[in-house]
């Protein structure tokens, strides 16, 4: 990070798998796109999802465990209120930018 950018770590979050774990059951997460409104918005969301939100599939986004796992970390969908932009957060309140529209899975730590 370059120096006195006014950014700083705030929390070490996890990453979605490549590929899914062959031993535990994933879910395949995919980004959907969103352009009808005149605002540009993407969310993730499971398999097959993009459409029934009213949202275009773009591509898959990777996969994360469907069950808590040791070194796992449940991640959420969140939307804002003020500019209905969508996120993802690993902690259900969404640290207090939004709110929670569901868990996605768990997504590993390391």
């Amino acid at each position: 990070m370059p120096p006195n950018t006014g950014y700083a770590l705030e929390s070490q979050s996890g990453y979605l798998m490549t590929v899914a774990d062959p031993a535990q059951e994933s879910t395949e997460l995919e980004e959907c796109a969103e352009l009808q409104s005149g605002q540009s918005d993407h969310l993730l969301a499971g398999r097959g999802e993009c459409e029934r939100l009213g949202y275009q599939r773009q591509r898959t986004a990777g996969f994360v465990y469907a069950k808590q796992q040791p070194g796992t970390q449940p991640l959420y969908r969140c939307i804002t209120e003020a500019d209905r932009s969508s996120f993802a957060s690993n902690r259900n309140d969404c640290e207090g930018l939004g709110r929670n529209m569901g868990l996605l899975g768990y997504d590993p730590i390391h």
